[in-house]
């Protein structure tokens, strides 16, 4: 064991040794192998780190720059990925899709360099279809739809067969369609059809795309044919469930339900809702509207019969739970509804939410006793949860202790600040006469 512990001290140094001994090119080569595993793992802060190292020791590498510039915009970043996109076409010239990313990202807060990136790219790469993509783009977010569309229609030219000039198409017809709808000549037919043919064809292009039926259905509906758009509809959430892809099934649900909203028909707004909660049934804020929509159609009892659906398939989540109380609350069973919050944090579900709302409702039905035992509870469960020390505000409140209440509240202040906080402080400050 003596021998290993005088070994270890000379292992390390030698691993010392020879990282200080590699070149520049190969740390920089093993900076940029770890952040693609990173990539391929979907841990883009991690490969943000690798590649911010990789970049110090070779500046001027436009790749590093385009990835850098990639994984900050997807973290919101806009500027720092727009300096980073504008370096990688600065240091690579042929790096076209680098410079149009640029300008797309700087047209909100720059859309004069906006301009000039493209008119640049443009003159350098006038039959590159990204560049009359980036043009399109810009052009519809400004409001000027016959350029928008001329650059749209180049794009396609010059790439025929490419799904993205096609997506440009549809969206510029799209927007053209929003900004003509309320203008003195209104949207033409031909203006519909081009979109819903764009959309078609990329659908073709790309063997089923669910973005471009849902677009193509919205254009046939605001064109008036309800029958075509029901039915361009219905086939995007077929696909999306064919793929068995739940975020895109929800993506297109909704605007399904949009449609039928729009379109008043309670029975396709209960399709939607169904396709959805069927997919992605912990999506409570859907079992709602879909309660809803049954509850407008055939009363209570059948919204009732979908919160039991729901208690049955997502008895474990909280949320369920609180949904079906706040709608025993607006059907006016108070009482109901606080017996069943009591239950199921009895039955073993004990999150904060449940017992706030518990607290709630026992508060408007001033149940001031039963508000008590609750926090007590609270406190001994949850400690000092920011849903007890919530709670211990609103008791405070309907005592009329409104400076008990601001000095609870004074735990919050900063950090832990949040809008409901904020009403409770304004609550406890009128109860005090200060207005102000």
């Amino acid at each position: 064991m003596r021998v290993h512990r005088q070994i270890l001290p000379l292992l390390a140094a030698a691993a010392l040794f020879a990282s200080a001994c590699s070149s520049p090119e190969e740390r920089f080569a093993e900076h940029v192998e770890r952040a693609q595993g990173y990539i391929a793992e979907q841990r883009g802060d991690d490969a943000l780190i690798e590649l911010q190292s990789a970049l110090k020791i070779d500046p001027d590498d436009a790749e590093v720059n385009e990835q850098i510039a990639t994984l900050l915009k997807a973290r919101g970043s806009i500027q720092a990925a727009a300096f980073h996109y504008g370096e990688a076409y600065r240091l690579d010239p042929t790096r076209v899709g680098a410079a149009v990313e640029q300008a797309t990202l700087l047209w909100q807060t720059a859309p004069r360099r906006a301009r000039q990136i493209l008119q640049q790219a443009k003159s350098r790469y006038p039959d590159d279809p990204r560049v009359h993509r980036g043009e399109a783009s810009l052009a519809a977010s400004q409001g000027d739809s016959d350029r928008a569309v001329a650059a749209a229609q180049r794009a396609v030219e010059l790439a025929p067969e490419d799904p993205e000039s096609f997506a440009t198409l549809g969206a510029v017809y799209l927007q053209r369609t929003r900004d003509l709808r309320d203008s003195e000549a209104g949207v033409t037919e031909a203006d519909y059809l081009a979109g819903v043919a764009a959309f078609e064809k990329l659908d073709e292009l790309t063997d089923g795309h669910v973005g471009a039926q849902v677009e193509r259905a919205r254009l046939l509906g605001n064109m008036g044919d309800d029958e075509a758009a029901v039915a361009g509809f219905r086939s995007a959430v077929a696909l999306a469930q064919s793929r068995d892809d739940p975020p895109t099934v929800v993506f297109a649900g909704r605007r399904f339900a949009g449609y039928a909203r729009k379109t008043g028909s309670l029975p396709l707004l209960i399709e939607a809702h169904r396709a959805i909660v069927a997919s992605s049934p912990d999506s409570i804020r859907d079992w709602e509207e879909l309660a809803r929509a049954h509850q407008r159609l055939a009363g209570p009892d059948a919204a009732a019969a979908v919160y039991g659906e729901l208690l049955e398939k997502q008895g474990e989540n909280p949320e369920a739970h609180l949904a079906y109380s706040r709608f025993l609350l607006r059907s006016g069973n108070e009482l109901d509804a606080i017996a069943h919050l009591d239950q199921a944090i009895t039955e073993g579900h004990d999150s904060p939410a449940l017992w706030e709302q518990l607290v709630r409702l026992e508060l408007s039905q001033r149940r001031l006793a039963d508000a008590r035992a609750t926090i007590e509870d609270m406190r001994s469960r949850l400690g000092d949860h920011d849903a007890t020390r919530r709670s211990e505000v609103r008791l405070a409140l309907r005592e009329k202790r409104p400076d008990d209440a601001l000095e609870i509240l004074r735990d919050f202040t900063g950090k832990r600040e949040t809008a409901e906080t904020e009403l409770l402080r304004a609550a406890a400050e009128r109860a005090r006469g200060d207005l102000s």
